[in-house]
């Protein structure tokens, strides 16, 4: 092959590979609530307990028109080396309800997820990557990074890098 051709050959396969075959959904933890106190003072190596001592996850999807939805109800399921989640239940719950004077709503994505179809039963295979990382979001802004961790057998949130503090 010539050096045109490889050239050619290399952006077609990016091209490919960003192209998005089906729906696109957010695949997150849980929300949860935190003290607009805690969360201004977030810095990096706190923990925050989520309370779960099984994972729960959820696909959220991402409208401009109607903010942030929860639309599916995730099971994970583990066969030897690959992790899978299998859709549960269809649902819609708002993520952006009010929280009071105290407290701010937080929620964690783990990773982008393509989904075929959206229906119970449903499996879709995730790289095992996927269930260390996560981003914290507020108000659709960033807020920090972490990882999954566990502590006392509970599911916890060590902060790896924080983004903004107001």
């Amino acid at each position: 092959m010539s050096m045109k051709s490889e050239t050619q050959f290399s952006h077609l396969q990016k091209k490919i590979r960003t192209y998005k075959h089906y729906p696109e959904y957010d695949l997150i933890l849980a929300p949860f609530n935190i003290k607009k106190k805690n969360l201004k003072n977030l810095k990096r190596g706190d923990v925050l307990l989520l309370g779960l001592d099984v994972l729960m996850l959820f696909f959220m999807e991402k409208n401009k028109m109607q903010k942030n939805k929860i639309c599916a109800t995730l099971k994970l399921e583990k066969h030897n080396n690959i992790v899978k989640v299998r859709i549960e239940s269809l649902n819609t719950i708002d993520t952006h309800s009010e929280n009071g004077k105290k407290w701010e709503k937080i929620y964690c994505s783990l990773a982008q997820v393509q989904c075929r179809k959206l229906e119970v039963g449903h499996t879709i295979t995730l790289d095992t990557e996927v269930l260390t990382f996560v981003e914290l979001f507020h108000s659709d802004l960033k807020v920090a990074e972490g990882k999954l961790i566990s502590v006392d057998h509970e599911i916890a949130i060590e902060i790896t890098e924080v983004k903004h503090n107001d």
